[in-house]
């Protein structure tokens, strides 16, 4: 074991610092378990030798050699301290995303960052740990800033750091894929082949999703009384699952928005919940998984089981299941629906989002029914009126 020596009822410490061997000496017997302490603190201070952070009084406050290098004990806690302190408190979100931030932390932020003390930090050490990570994507990247932005606010309100830190980070800039809706052709071809496959319990799900453009975790997550069959309406106000599929969703969650909305039945939709009603409408929740009679907690194992399988098997290119939500949408505005009105089926505060993301659909549909306004006038037994030619002398 470099750099540990194992004497009786302690253990030694040796490493090389400011052109020094140091030796120190951890009063605890030779367990495995302190043994795996010391491996773990003394790559901790090699860490932080060779950031140039390392502080011999921190782990050593009664040594000599501190004592003679004048050093007195630190006043800001390190970067580890406050960002268990954030983690700690952080309950405003679903537990999904609450796993993802600690994962960043514990496989990025902690093991570059965590041993520097708060007064240390500037800029540079920053950018150098952000710059040392081989990240998948910019939203990958983007999203594992969140909880180390998080970190460092807290620090710099608490005057750990004479800066905010988090103001120097910034996110990449990354183009949002464009929504690849199935055609209407393709949505009857793929329901069609669900219901021979996987029954009709699960033809009433996609049918469901399909016609009423809720997410894959707002779908799998329905209750009967959020369903008024007198009203036509469908109340959703809960998601389940943090699935691979999906950018949104938690656990046992609320909907993205953290808003309750109210969906406005098609026929299409009503009929698949009537006949769902007959399968589990003696129950709470509106769909269950088909081998065990359970409520479903992710909508993964649909993805994986149903959705990409039958895709594949009709030829049709792979996608999220969410893009059920933007042929929802597609279909809508393609039929000449009110974008405003989209909007606020998909949930949207206004339709500034319906504009921006489905901006070529729109001006499709307007082209369809500008180009057939004449044909229909013509249809209606009008003639086009023959203009009248000025008169007077010059006129053309």
């Amino acid at each position: 074991m470099e750099g540990i020596e194992l004497r009786g009822d302690s253990i030694r410490l040796t490493f090389w610092w400011m052109g020094s061997r140091c030796r120190e000496t951890l009063k605890m017997q030779a367990t495995p378990k302190n043994i795996e302490y010391a491996k773990r603190l003394r790559k901790r201070i090699l860490l932080e030798i060779e950031a140039e952070t390392f502080r011999y009084i921190d782990h050593f406050p009664e040594s000599k050699r501190a004592s003679k290098a004048g050093m007195t004990p630190a006043t800001s806690r390190l970067f580890r301290e406050y960002a268990e302190q954030w983690f700690k408190n952080k309950n405003d979100i679903g537990s999904a995303s609450l796993k993802d931030y600690r994962s960043f932390l514990d496989r990025f932020w902690l093991p570059s960052l965590g041993h520097v003390r708060g007064d240390q930090l500037v800029p540079s050490m920053i950018h150098e740990a952000i710059g040392k990570i081989s990240w998948r994507s910019a939203k990958h990247k983007n999203d594992a800033l969140v909880p180390l932005r998080a970190v460092l606010k807290l620090m710099f309100g608490d005057e750990a750091t004479r800066k905010n830190l988090a103001e120097f980070i910034k996110n990449d800039k990354r183009q949002k894929p464009e929504p690849n809706p199935l055609t209407a052709d393709q949505v009857d071809m793929l329901l069609e082949r669900i219901r021979e496959d996987f029954g009709p319990e699960m033809h009433n799900l996609f049918d469901l999703g399909f016609f009423t453009g809720m997410r894959p975790g707002e779908l799998i997550a329905i209750y009967w009384s959020d369903v008024n069959f007198d009203l036509e309406i469908l109340t959703v106000q809960r998601s389940w699952g943090h699935d691979k599929d999906e950018d949104e969703g938690d656990s046992r969650n609320e909907t993205k928005t953290k808003k309750a909305r109210h969906l406005e039945l098609s026929s299409r939709a009503i009929a698949a919940l009537r006949r769902q009603k007959d399968f589990t409408g003696d129950g709470r929740e509106v769909f269950l998984t088909r081998r065990d009679r359970e409520p479903y907690s992710s909508s993964d194992h649909l993805y994986r089981r149903v959705w990409a399988p039958t895709l594949h098997a009709l030829q049709i290119s792979t996608r999220r299941m969410y893009q059920m939500r933007h042929t929802y949408a597609t279909m809508n505005l393609m039929a000449g629906a009110n974008p405003a009105w989209i909007a606020e089926q998909l949930g949207h505060i206004n339709a500034q989002l319906v504009f921006t993301t489905y901006g070529k659909w729109i001006k499709g549909a307007d082209k369809i029914r500008q180009k057939g306004l004449l044909d229909d006038w013509l249809a209606q037994g009008c003639a086009p009126a023959v203009p009248q030619m000025p008169e007077g002398k010059g006129a053309e």
